[in-house]
């Protein structure tokens, strides 16, 4: 093919056409030169179609190859799976956080009960004897407000 397009000279090359005859993209480029010699018509020669069944997949180019090589592509797929996994601690630890603090509300509200239950029972078996009418009142008042809070049923 070399010697048809160089008025009959030789290739110098051969042994760089050795190592690369077998390529995807150098077979694709035969095949064509092929088919159009057979039609009888001229061909550009930087134009390469391939020929393949699976025309979607191509070989690595340069500068992928080289990325992957030196780990480029590794680090974007690494930091993007930190990325996500760091999202998800955020959104876990947010969510936690939140439960945390009802528990600490809910567990402040019955400390809050418990000692009101704490007062209710030593006002309850406090001597009345010596207290006049207005702390009597008073302490009538104060039982009944924490009875309502103590024993109220949440309809």
């Amino acid at each position: 093919m070399y010697a048809s397009t160089q008025n009959d000279k030789d290739f110098m090359l051969k042994h760089i056409w050795k190592v690369v005859r077998d390529e995807r993209k150098w077979s694709a480029y035969v095949k064509k030169m092929e088919k159009e010699n057979d039609k009888g018509a001229t061909t550009k020669p930087t134009e390469v179609v391939n020929l393949d069944d699976n025309s979607n997949i191509r070989p690595m180019g340069h500068k992928k190859a080289k990325d992957e090589r030196y780990g480029k592509k590794k680090a974007s797929d690494a930091y993007s799976a930190i990325t996500e996994k760091l999202d998800k601690f955020i959104k876990v630890s947010t969510i936690a956080r939140k439960d945390l603090a009802k528990l600490a509300h809910k567990a402040a509200q019955e400390q809050v009960k418990c000692k009101m239950l704490d007062t209710y029972k030593e006002l309850l078996l406090a001597p009345r004897s010596n207290l006049s009418a207005h702390a009597l009142a008073e302490r009538e008042k104060a039982i009944e407000s924490m009875r309502m809070v103590l024993f109220a049923t949440d309809n």
